[in-house]
């Protein structure tokens, strides 16, 4: 069979399939494999021989999907050395089932980062192991000394398989998919001219395992933030800490028990409750006390793999023309973690991290970001007619760092400085210390005293100091000489001045807004259905984000993003128990707790916003005026 879509089985195919078969997707797909340089899989066919037919190839690829005639090719077995361990198994799909899966992952992930919880910082765009550090150094600051240094035995290869099912099953209902991931999870490893069938485990180096390897470990996550204990994990690896050694000792039975219910176990020789003043490694980086230092020994080069055997290309397909050679280096996985958002350098990660972001690599670097949802869902086409579609998704950039904040509220306090390092003084005694590099931006509320020293300290360091009054009222903000640009700011206006930029750059934003709103709300209403009163939210404000990709004026966006905003906030009136008092939205005053909370969240993110804009060189004052104009839509509403 051809698997001519005409002939198409489209029964349970639900809308993550069916976005992924649009022709928008499959080759947005295939640039990233492209671009990512990935070498041909089992049958000898490289990416660039893959795009000499590219459309008819895509064609048949989602011909044979909707035909149920769709199996992938074996996978490559590989092997990585890893100086003074075993090495590690890599499992590479051919370029074809790449292609699929990347397109499959693409339009799952919405979901799937929906649920996972916040101490999750592998795999996930705007996150990666300099987050992970940030926030292992902000917990040894608050007293969390005492850490469960966790390894899980050959977590990939023993992943069960009815379990990862079940899982996906219970937050995607889609039996189409599910057997597509059956498919994957169990195709055959080819190796030394064999086949070797696959019963458990998921193959590092396909573009599915690491949003699947997510969702398997996201009920550990789950599990141990209800007992109230605080993690931070990065893919497999994951610390638990503490205040207390008995704490920690509790969560590591915890830890323990939630595995064997997962089919998996710790690593005995590897897993510890240590102290921090004994050290640690962790991601590359040395954690001893209050220090945290990238282990910078350099990353042993990773040796070019075995190359596909020609009896398998004859076995397996027909002649194709393509280099079937494997190579990986650390350069490239240096450049793809970059480009991805999963690491600052290779340097910054041992030798373990390197395989997994070479096997991440297939994965779009825009998979997690804001909005995508909403250009996902914007794309739900008719499988069988979705080669036509003409729609590309766009790739947005890489976010900047995550800003270190540091907040004055008391009034008899004082910011001083001493050698390079700033301190928070009351009643005549330090109460903390710290580099002036760890700090990004200063909130001051209130009279708060600043010594000059400290300021020009901040201000050489390149942190802005923002001013608001005792109720949380923005008055301004202090920056360096240096923030700014004049060909910045020209081309501010220029831009200002043309409506269907402003138009266009509005549109992403309500996008963006209304899509992260209603996954927020399809999330809760997942994990509490019971307070779910209004269940149809989510699916109403999806369809306002298509709606909204067509404004063709500012004011039929306006009405869009204010029809969500009703939506939105009629739904957390169910969310919340009564006795919050939330009946709505109301900024000015706020007449309840949630409101007041809300309007102080909002000025503290005007801060941060402005600050992370004079950090790129653009003119905040330029921003803030053209804001209400083309940007903020619907501000009674929304904030």
């Amino acid at each position: 069979m051809t698997g001519d879509a005409a002939s198409a089985d489209t029964a349970g195919i639900g809308p993550v399939l069916r976005r992924a078969l649009t022709r928008s997707a499959l080759v947005a797909a295939y640039d990233r494999v492209l671009a990512n340089r990935g070498c041909a899989g089992v049958d000898g066919v490289s990416s660039l021989d893959f795009g000499v037919q590219l459309q008819p190839q895509l064609r048949l690829l989602q011909g044979e999907v909707l035909a149920r005639t769709y199996k992938p090719v074996p996978l490559l077995r590989a092997w990585l050395p890893r100086p003074g361990r075993e090495p590690r198994a890599l499992g590479i799909p051919a370029v074809r089932d790449r292609v699929l899966q990347t397109a499959v992952a693409e339009s799952l992930n919405p979901l799937v980062e929906a649920e996972l919880e916040s101490c999750s910082y592998g795999f996930r765009r705007g996150r990666g192991v300099r987050h992970a550090v940030e926030r292992i150094q902000q917990l040894q600051r608050q007293g969390y000394c005492w850490v469960v240094d966790a390894d899980i035995e050959a977590f990939f290869d023993n992943i069960d398989h009815a379990e990862l099912l079940t899982t996906v099953g219970a937050l995607v209902p889609e039996p189409r998919l599910l057997e597509l991931l059956r498919t994957w999870l169990q195709t055959p490893i080819f190796e030394d001219g064999q086949l070797y069938p696959v019963t458990r485990g998921v193959a590092q180096g396909s573009p599915v395992s690491p949003l699947l390897a997510n969702l398997y470990l996201d009920k550990l996550d789950e599990a141990l933030i209800d007992a109230r204990h605080v993690m931070v994990r990065y893919a497999d690896d994951f610390l638990v800490l503490s205040r207390t050694r008995e704490k920690a000792e509790q969560a590591l039975e915890l830890t323990t028990e939630v595995l064997r219910r997962l089919h998996l176990r710790l690593n005995p020789l590897k897993t510890r409750v240590v102290h921090l003043d004994q050290g640690l490694q962790f991601l590359g980086w040395n954690f001893v006390r209050t220090m945290a230092v990238p282990a910078r020994a350099a990353a042993a080069p990773l040796a070019a793999l075995p190359s596909v055997r020609p009896a398998l290309r004859r076995n397996l397909a027909d002649d194709a023309p393509g280099s079937a050679g494997v190579g990986l280096n650390v350069d490239r996985a240096a450049e793809a973690a970059s480009a991805a958002g999963f690491a600052d350098s290779v340097d910054a990660i041992d030798a373990d991290h390197v395989v997994e972001i070479v096997q991440v690599v297939e994965v779009t670097a825009s998979v997690n970001a804001p909005g995508t949802q909403a250009l996902a869902d914007a794309q739900d086409d008719d499988p069988t007619d979705a080669l036509d579609e003409d729609a590309d998704t766009p790739l947005l950039p890489a976010p900047v760092p995550i800003q270190r904040t540091l907040y004055l509220l008391d009034l008899q306090a004082t910011l001083a400085c001493e050698g390079g390092r700033l301190k928070v003084e009351l009643d005549g005694k330090t109460v903390l210390s710290l580099p002036a590099p760890q700090v990004d931006q200063v909130l001051v509320f209130g009279p708060v005293r600043i010594t000059t020293q400290a300021l020009h300290l901040l201000l050489r360091a390149g942190a802005g100091v923002g001013y608001l009054t005792r109720q949380g009222r923005y008055l301004g903000r202090l920056a360096g000489a240096g923030e700014g640009s004049l060909v910045l700011a020209q081309a501010q206006h220029t831009r200002q001045a043309a409506p269907q930029f402003q138009l266009a750059v509005a549109q992403r934003l309500v996008q963006a807004k209304i899509s992260n709103s209603a996954t927020l709300l399809a999330s809760h209403q997942r994990r509490y259905p019971a307070s779910a009163r209004g269940s149809h939210a989510p699916r109403d404000m999806r369809e306002l984000v298509r709606r909204a990709q067509g404004a063709t004026s500012m004011d039929q966006l306006r009405g869009y993003e204010g029809q969500a905003a009703a939506l939105y906030w009629q739904a957390w009136v169910s969310m919340l128990d009564p006795a919050w008092g939330f009946a709505g939205r109301v900024p000015r005053p706020a007449p309840d707790p949630i409101n007041a909370l809300m309007s102080f969240g909002y000025v503290l993110l005007q801060h941060c916003v402005a600050g992370l804009l004079q950090g790129r060189g653009a003119d905040v004052r330029l921003w803030a005026a053209c804001t209400p104009a083309s940007v903020n839509v619907s501000r009674s509403h929304w904030t």
